[in-house]
This record gives C-alpha cells, sequence and structure tokens, in this order.
C-alpha cells in the first residue's frame, strides 16, 4: 500500500479549503502482510483545530492502522 500520512486544518467543523488545508507527507509504500513503523513529524504555528490523516492511495491496495500516537514537544501547552 502507498499511504500518506498528515492532517487536514478544519474551520467551523470542516475543512474549508480543499487545496491549502490538507497537509500530508509524501507516499510511503508499506508491505502487506509486514508490520511497518511510518511517522510523520509537524508543527503547528498557531493553535488549531486539526483532523490526524491516514489516506490510501486508490488501488494501492489494503492497511491496518494497529496504533497511533500524538505527541507534543511542550506537553500541549501553548
Amino acid at each position: 500500500a502507498h499511504l500518506k500520512t498528515g492532517y487536514a486544518i478544519m474551520t467551523d467543523h470542516k475543512v474549508a479549503d480543499f487545496k491549502t488545508d490538507y497537509i500530508y507527507s509524501d507516499p510511503t509504500t508499506v508491505t502487506q502482510g509486514a508490520w511497518s513503523l511510518v511517522t510523520y513529524t509537524f508543527k503547528l504555528d498557531r493553535p488549531k483545530t486539526i483532523c490526524l490523516l491516514v489516506m490510501n492511495q486508490k488501488g494501492s491496495g489494503a492497511f491496518l492502522v494497529d496504533d497511533a500516537q500524538l505527541t507534543t514537544s511542550n506537553g500541549g501547552l501553548q
């Protein structure tokens, strides 16, 4: 499968601009039948409401997300 990880910026409970509010990585290829660690690091320039994304390119196969973790460098403090 070919995955892209990232986030979408939410405004009023929706993505306001589909061209600029989806921020994601280059594709990562993972092998079916094997465990793979996929990471994505990003920095928000100000407080924002976001939705985390894991996108699968059409026709590239299936994948299972077994565990996800979101950490901050400052404990989530502003």
